[in-house]
C-alpha cells in the first residue's frame, strides 16, 4: 500500500456558485483511467461547518473524472449508484471542491433514471446560471444517464468494487496504526 492510497482527503460539497454544503473526511484510495478515486468509511461524518449533519451508516467509494462534469457515488444499500452533476472538480492539497448542481442520475436494480430535473430548473433559474454552466449540466446529466443505463465503465458495480476492497484495506490499515 502506498503512501498515496493511504492518504486523508477533504471531500467539499459547495451549491452554485460558491455557496458551502457539506463536507467530509474521507481517503484518497488511487487513479485509474475514470478519474480520482475517493472513500468514506462506514460510520463517515457529513459535515456543515463543525456540526455533524449525519453519520453515513455505509461505506461509499467516490469516482471523480479528470474533466468531466459529474462524481459517481457507490453506496452499500438500495441505491447501487448516485451520479451527482457537478462543475468540473477543483483540487487542492488535501481538499477536492465540487460544486453540486443540483441534478443527478440515479440506479437502482440496474435501472437508471435522471433524477432532480425540476430542482436544477429551479436553482438555475434562481441563480441564474451562465450558459456555460447549464450546457455542461445538461450534456453531462444526457451522457452519464446513458452510459450508466448501459452499465459502461466506470458506471458499474464490477468497477467500483475493487475501490471498495481497497477501501476495506487502507481503513483496517488506519484502524490498526497504519
Amino acid at each position: 500500500m502506498s503512501d498515496a492510497a493511504a492518504r486523508r482527503i477533504w471531500i467539499e460539497r459547495r451549491r452554485w456558485p460558491d455557496r458551502p454544503q457539506s463536507r467530509a473526511r474521507g481517503y484518497l484510495l488511487g487513479h485509474d483511467e475514470h478519474g480520482t478515486w475517493l472513500g468514506l468509511p462506514a460510520g463517515h461524518e457529513v459535515l456543515r461547518g463543525d456540526a455533524v449533519l449525519y453519520r453515513g451508516p455505509n461505506p461509499v467509494v467516490m469516482c471523480i473524472p479528470d474533466d468531466g462534469w459529474w462524481v459517481a457515488n457507490w453506496y452499500d444499500g438500495a441505491v447501487e449508484l448516485f451520479v451527482d452533476v457537478t462543475t468540473p472538480a477543483r483540487w487542492f492539497d488535501d481538499t477536492v471542491v465540487l460544486v453540486d448542481l443540483d441534478y443527478g442520475v440515479m440506479v437502482q436494480q440496474g435501472a437508471a433514471r435522471l433524477v432532480d430535473a425540476e430542482r436544477f430548473e429551479e436553482q438555475r433559474l434562481l441563480y441564474e446560471y451562465p450558459s456555460t454552466i447549464e450546457a455542461g449540466a445538461r450534456a453531462a446529466a444526457s451522457d452519464v444517464l446513458a452510459l450508466a443505463d448501459a452499465g459502461t465503465p466506470p458506471f458499474a458495480l464490477e468497477v467500483a468494487s475493487g475501490w471498495f476492497a481497497m477501501l476495506r484495506v487502507v481503513t483496517d490499515g488506519a484502524a490498526n496504526g497504519g
